[in-house]
C-alpha cells in the first residue's frame, strides 16, 4: 500500500511540473485567451469570428519577442497567419485590450483587403473595437483602464503601411 501511495505522489508531482513547464511565460500564447476574450467583449461579428479562428488555431499567430519595427504584420499571401510583437514586460487588462483591438484590425484587413480604403477603414475599425471592448467591460465590472488616454492617442496616430504584400501596423 505504501508503494502505491509513493508512486501516486510521484505521478501527481510529475504531471504538475509538466503542466507548469508548458504554460507560456511570454509571447502571444500567454495572451491568447485574454485577447480572444477581449475581442468577444466587442460584440462585433467580425472580431468574434476572427477570435474564434485564432482560438481554434485556424489562424496561426507568429509571436515575436523582439521588436522588428512593427506591432503586427499581415502578409496577404498567407491569409491564415499573422505576426505580432508581444512585449514581455507588459500584461494585464490594458495590454490585452490593446492587443485585441490591433488583432481585430488585422481581421478587418484580412476580410476587406480588396477595398481601396482598407487602411483608413481598418484604423477606424480598431478604434471602434477598442471602445466597444472598454464599454462592455465597464458595464459589468469595476475596473480601471490605466493606459486608456495613451492608447487612444496611439490609435489616432496609428500607422499602417502596405508594401504590396504585407500590411504592417507600427
Amino acid at each position: 500500500m505504501k508503494k502505491i501511495g509513493i508512486f501516486s505522489l510521484i505521478i501527481v508531482t510529475t504531471l504538475f511540473l509538466i503542466s507548469c513547464a508548458s504554460v507560456p511565460k511570454t509571447g502571444f500564447n500567454r495572451e491568447k485567451m485574454n485577447v480572444c476574450n477581449m475581442m468577444g467583449y466587442s460584440n462585433d461579428a467580425l472580431a468574434i469570428k476572427f477570435a474564434k479562428e485564432i482560438w481554434n488555431d485556424k489562424v496561426d499567430v507568429v509571436s515575436l519577442e523582439e521588436n522588428q519595427g512593427f506591432v503586427i504584420a499581415y502578409d496577404i499571401n498567407n491569409k491564415n497567419s499573422f505576426t505580432i510583437y508581444v512585449d514581455p514586460e507588459k500584461k494585464g487588462l490594458d495590454y490585452s485590450t490593446e492587443l485585441a483591438a490591433l488583432t481585430a484590425c488585422i481581421g478587418y484587413i484580412r476580410e476587406n483587403q480588396n477595398d481601396k480604403n482598407v487602411i483608413a477603414n481598418s484604423k477606424d475599425y480598431a478604434d471602434k473595437i477598442y471602445h466597444l471592448i472598454i464599454e462592455n467591460v465597464l458595464k459589468n465590472n469595476k475596473v480601471t483602464f490605466e493606459n486608456k488616454d495613451n492608447f487612444e492617442k496611439y490609435l489616432n496616430e496609428l500607422v499602417i503601411e502596405f508594401d504590396g504584400t504585407r500590411y504592417c501596423i507600427k
